[in-house]
Formats: structure tokens, C-alpha cells, sequence
């Protein structure tokens, strides 16, 4: 009888001919004393990710590890992702999407040692690297000032980089805002704080890639994926009955549509009064500025608007 892996790595594709290799062979280096599968969901890409991986599984030694699925019928990215968790049957699931890729051969060994020592905490991240799609490095995913994160801290600064995430395979089912998710590594690690605490390492071994394709470049640039993603905190926060601070990354998300619309609009300025109204209505709204940083913010709005209503 075949052992069941201790940890499943969850792998989902889409137009990654560049840069699947490199995200599958990163898997495939790991050092670790248990056993591992990658389950890998492409989502009918219409370009050569598939001879890529074919060409991994024909040739690689490791290749043994992988379960490739092809889907014939695009699925679209939540409904490929969640199908991938269902495979996994390993205890723990890690994430890597197919333009990221790992950098530390031992990170499932770091990140499962210290869940299988620490049974209260569900899930693990850790740094990453930066870098576009010609392999320039633009900076760090996030400064970890500590080890625990709560909700709100995920929810309000959002550092938790998708490929860096190791947690105990605990979801049975998928509550609506998970299914009907923009952003779904957001709605995927609030959801596991409701089963344990969240610990980081402050240490890089993961690389984060934003090239054209990239959801995160879609989400700020479109209005339409800026209205979903307001939808799914919305439907968040009916789940959570007011648990988390949902309501005010909803407000964060709803300023982000007005200045799109202004920006699309070409009224700058109208675009500039949007922003101060917003963070001088909504105090909790600091964006991380230092102190006085943000009071000159504050009164450099307050006489926006004060000029704006002479001017009416």
C-alpha cells in the first residue's frame, strides 16, 4: 500500500510557457525526510505550458511526484485552484503558482517542522523576492516585524505571499466568498485563522513574480476585478458577522474604484479630493505613514476640501 505524502504541493497554470519549469523544478529539489506530491492543474492554456511539463514528467527523476491535469474546458483561475486543494491529500498543502517559484531547497522541511511542533498554528509564510517578468528584482514581499500575524494584520497589509504559504489540510468545504473569489490567497488565509494561528519566517525563500498575466496587476488596473473584489469582501464580511476588520478594507477597495474611475475619467483632481476625504473620514485608513507624515497629509486635505467649498 502506497504511503500518503505528508505534504501536497498545490500548483495551478495558466499561459506560464516561460516560467512553469522553473516553478516545477524548484518543487522538485527539495530536501525533506517525508514524502511529498505536486499536484499541477492546468487550466487549458492555450499556450506550450503543457509541452513543458510533459516534457518535465518524461525526463525528470523526481517526476514520479507529479499529478498533472490537464483541463480541456477552461475552468477560470478559483474554480482551477479550489479543484487542485481537493486532490491534495497530503496533511499539509503549500502553494506555488506557476510564474513563482521556490529559492530554499529546504523550505517544506523548515515550515513543516515547525507545524508539526507547534499543533495550535494552521499556517506558516515567509518572505519573498520580488521580481518582473525579465527577472529584474524590485524589492521584498513585505517587512516581518514579528513571528505571529493576526486576521486584521493579514487583512490590512496583506503580507503574506502566495508561494510562501505551508498550512495543516484542514478545509472540507468552500464557504461562497472562497468560491467566488477575486482574490483568492486573501480569502484562503483569513478563512484558515479560524482553525489556528498564523506564524512567519522572517526569511526569503520564494520568489514572487508580477509580469502581464499577473492577477495582482489585473486587480489594480481594471474596474471591473476592483468591483469583484469589493463583492468578495462583501460577501466576507457577511460570513464573518463582523469578526475581522473586513469593513474597512472594503472602504480601502471602494476609494481604489472611485480614483480609477476619476483616473479614467482624467479628473486628477477630482481623483486627489477622493483620496483626502477618504483617509480624513476614515482615520484608521493611515497606510502605514509615519506620524508626521500623516498629519501633513491630513492638513494638506483638510485645505482641499475647505478651498473646494469656498469655490462651491
Amino acid at each position: 500500500m502506497n504511503q500518503l505524502p505528508k505534504v501536497s504541493i498545490c500548483m495551478i497554470t495558466y499561459r506560464h510557457e516561460q516560467f512553469i519549469e522553473e516553478a516545477i523544478n524548484s518543487i522538485l529539489i527539495q530536501e525533506c525526510d517525508f514524502e511529498i506530491e505536486l499536484i499541477l492543474a492546468n487550466d487549458c492554456s492555450p499556450d506550450g505550458t503543457d509541452e513543458v511539463v510533459k516534457k518535465i514528467m518524461e525526463t525528470h527523476p523526481r517526476a514520479g511526484v507529479i499529478t498533472y491535469i490537464k483541463h480541456e474546458v477552461n475552468q477560470g483561475m478559483m474554480a482551477n485552484f479550489l479543484f487542485s486543494l481537493q486532490q491534495c491529500k497530503g496533511e499539509y498543502v503549500a502553494l506555488c503558482e506557476g510564474d513563482d517559484y521556490w529559492t530554499d531547497s529546504l523550505k517544506l522541511q523548515k515550515q513543516v517542522g515547525f507545524l508539526d511542533a507547534n499543533r495550535d498554528y494552521v499556517l506558516s509564510f515567509h518572505n519573498a523576492t520580488i521580481m518582473n517578468s525579465h527577472r529584474n528584482v524590485s524589492g521584498v514581499f513585505n517587512k516581518f516585524l514579528k513571528s505571529d500575524y493576526t486576521p486584521n494584520e493579514i487583512l490590512k497589509n496583506w503580507i503574506t505571499p502566495t508561494a510562501s504559504m505551508v498550512f495543516r489540510n484542514v478545509i472540507t468545504e468552500f464557504p461562497l466568498f472562497l468560491k467566488e473569489a477575486t482574490h483568492g490567497d486573501l480569502a484562503l488565509r483569513v478563512y484558515l485563522c479560524e482553525f489556528g494561528k498564523v506564524g512567519a519566517f522572517n526569511e526569503m525563500m520564494s520568489v514572487y513574480r508580477i509580469n502581464e498575466q499577473s492577477i495582482t496587476v489585473k486587480l489594480y488596473q481594471d474596474l471591473e476585478n476592483i468591483k469583484k473584489l469589493i463583492k468578495q469582501l462583501e460577501l466576507m464580511k457577511s460570513y464573518f458577522k463582523g469578526k475581522y476588520d473586513i469593513e474597512l478594507q472594503e472602504k480601502i477597495f471602494l476609494l481604489k474604484l472611485d480614483c480609477a474611475n476619476c483616473y479614467k475619467g482624467k479628473n486628477i483632481i477630482k481623483q486627489i479630493l477622493l483620496f483626502f476625504r477618504t483617509i480624513i473620514l476614515n482615520p484608521k485608513l493611515t497606510f502605514s505613514f509615519p506620524k508626521k507624515v500623516w498629519t501633513s497629509i491630513k492638513s494638506i486635505g483638510v485645505s482641499f476640501l475647505v478651498l473646494l467649498k469656498l469655490k462651491k
